[in-house]
Order: structure tokens, then sequence, then C-alpha cells
């Protein structure tokens, strides 16, 4: 594709609006009064956390719930603690050999009668209000098949660890803005999103080699079918305890390598999902290259590589610079790539370090697209 024609391409899918504009958010049908939420529980080996997942879904302040959660070939005890729940008849319990969190939520999925879907991983917990202030969310919005919240992150036991996360929400209808942006928009990790079932019928299955990476899958493609509406509260516990993809760890070349790797694979995923709904002129406007946070990956891999050759994964490092948007962090990042490699690695992961120690009470940031 030349330049005349993405450009022709990109302008042309940037109006939602527009007469034959292949890329359109869906019209949802009005929600039941008292809609049925189902909350999806994906887990393996984390039964030092899954009690505490369970108890936080059956305190909530919304009662019409019903939770299905799939044990994903745990060698732990989970499956014990998982048999303690069958006298509930809003538990729904199924067991799988292990397949990875992709396949252990869509086998959960199977099983869901609810309207609206929350995910929850096993090792995370919900705040008693949550299911209540996403339903009233989605009744408040009905054109909107996404819902979003911020979350706290803690310990392993339960220790709050600096600022709510992410650090910005978007909000509102992303699929322009996505389409001219590498396909990508800020999202909570898993236990912060939900999605409406005629959202989620589009969505799954969602792809197995996305083993580390289904919630980003599920958000970055239903972002083109629907509107997000973010709710402006901490709502969720997330624990950072080691296991997670990069919460908490600080970095280093084979963490940066994997992080990398993992949006190669995501970014091949959201376009075979354009492809197969909008064709391949649609699919090909979303680069992986026009996504700040891979360029911004991939200044930290230049970083750790620590040979100076000025390039990194085949991408020049002075054009990655350029194409930055103006703001104090991305300043930090220029100067950090100019200083020799050993010290620009010890402070990038000082820097890294910043999430445990910033205060509690940050302001919670959402941002309106349209």
């Amino acid at each position: 594709m030349d330049d005349d024609e993405y450009s022709r391409i990109t302008a042309f899918t940037d109006m939602p609006d527009s007469p034959g504009t292949p890329v359109r958010a869906m019209e949802l049908p009005p929600l039941v009064s008292q809609p049925l939420v189902s909350v999806l529980i994906p887990n393996h080996n984390y039964s030092a956390y899954l009690p505490l997942a369970i108890k936080s879904v059956l305190r909530q302040t919304y009662q019409h719930f019903e939770m299905i959660i799939c044990d994903d070939g745990s060698t732990d005890n989970s499956w014990e603690v998982l048999q303690a729940c069958t006298d509930d008849p809003r538990i729904k319990i199924t067991r799988k050999s292990r397949g990875g969190q992709p396949s252990a939520w869509s086998a959960a999925y199977q099983l869901a009668e609810g309207e609206i879907l929350c995910f929850l991983d096993s090792d995370d917990a919900f705040r008693p209000a949550k299911l209540a202030e996403v339903v009233h969310a989605f009744k408040a919005n009905p054109q909107s098949g996404i819902c979003t919240h911020f979350l706290r992150p803690v310990s392993k036991r339960g220790r709050p660890l600096g600022a709510p996360v992410p650090r910005i929400l978007d909000c509102g209808w992303l699929a322009p803005t996505a389409l001219n942006s590498g396909g990508k928009g800020n999202y909570p990790p898993s236990s912060g999103i939900s999605v409406r079932n005629e959202i989620a019928e589009l969505v799954f299955p969602i792809p197995e080699y996305l083993s580390r990476a289904p919630d980003a899958y599920a958000f970055n493609t239903a972002i083109f079918l629907t509107q997000v509406v973010a709710i402006p509260q901490v709502l969720g516990d997330y624990r950072w305890h080691g296991k997670n993809i990069c919460a908490g760890k600080i970095p280093n070349f084979e963490l940066l390598t994997g992080l990398i790797d993992v949006r190669a694979k995501l970014h091949q995923a959201v376009v075979a999902f354009l492809t197969s709904r909008f064709g391949r002129e649609v699919a090909r406007c979303v680069r992986l290259e026009d996504s700040e946070s891979y360029r911004k990956l991939l200044l930290w891999l230049y970083v750790f590589e620590g040979q100076r050759n000025g390039y990194v994964r085949h991408h020049d490092v002075d054009s990655i610079l350029g194409q930055l948007s103006p703001g104090f962090k991305n300043v930090i990042r220029k100067i950090l790539i100019s200083l020799p490699p050993r010290l620009a690695q010890t402070l990038y992961r000082a820097w890294a370090r910043m999430p445990y120690l910033l205060p509690w009470r940050r302001s919670l940031k959402i941002r309106t697209l349209t």
C-alpha cells in the first residue's frame, strides 16, 4: 500500500458517522431492568487467593449474578477449594486440562447466561459495589458495550502498593483513534473490564496463542464494535505477586523482549479480527509501529541491549524518538537513551519502581474520545 492509499483509507475510517464507513459502533438493545451478571473466573494454581476472589463476589451489593469458575489444569488444591462452593446454586464450576488463560475464559463463557460479563482473575478481588456500579454505568450509557474502572495494586498479603492503575482510562468511541494509533486504547487489567454479551459473542473465543494477553485482545477488538464507558472509581484489587506478566517486575532484557513479542502477537490477532469483520483495507490501517506504547517498549529494549548502534528490532531509534508525543516522561526517555548503557539501565530500573512509591491518592483521570 502506498502513502496516498494509506492516507485515503485513514481519512475514510476516521469519520465513524460518514455514509459507507465500515467501522461503526453497534446499536445495542436496552438492558432489562435487573440484568444477570456473569462473573468469569479462570484459575490455575491460585488456591491461595481463590477463596478471597470468590468471597468478594458473594459480598456484592448487587446480588443478581452467577459466578463461573474454570479451573485450568491446576496441580495445587484449587479443585478442593472449588468443591467447597458447590452448595451455592449461583456458582458454576468447570474443569479442564491445562490450556492457558484464553481457553479458560472461553470455557467459562460457554456456560454464561448473563446479559453482562465481568472478568475476575482468581488472584484479584472486587470491591463490594463493583457489580452495582457496572450495571448502573451500562444502564446510564445504553450504547456502551464495554465498561472499565480503576484497580488498586496490592501485595501478596493485600497491602496497598502505589497508585491506582492504569494512569488514564479511555472512554467514548475509541475506534477512529485506535485505527490511527496501532489499535490500542488505555484500559485496566482483566478484573477492571466488563462487557455486554452482545459484544462478547463477537469477541469470543479468545485465540489460545494469546496466553499472556486475553484481556488486551478482548478490549482491543471490542473497541471497534462499541463505545466504552469508564467509571472514575477504584472497584477492585489487582494483586502483584511476581507471576504477573509485568506488574511489579523490575525491567530487564528478557522481560522486555517477552513484552514486545506479546505485543506483536496481540497486533496480529487484532488485525485478523478486523480483517474478518471489516476487510483487509481497514485492517491495514492498524500498524504496530503507530502504537506509542510499542515504541516505548522498543526504546527500553534498546537501553537494555546496550549496543548503541542506532537500531532496535530493525527500527531506527532516532525515528522512534521523533515520533514520541510531547511530555515530561518522553523528555526523560530521550535523555536516558543518550546516556551510557549501564547508567541508563540503572536509572530506568529506579524509574520503574516509582509506582510502588507514588501516593495512593493520585487523581483518577479519564480521557473522553469521540
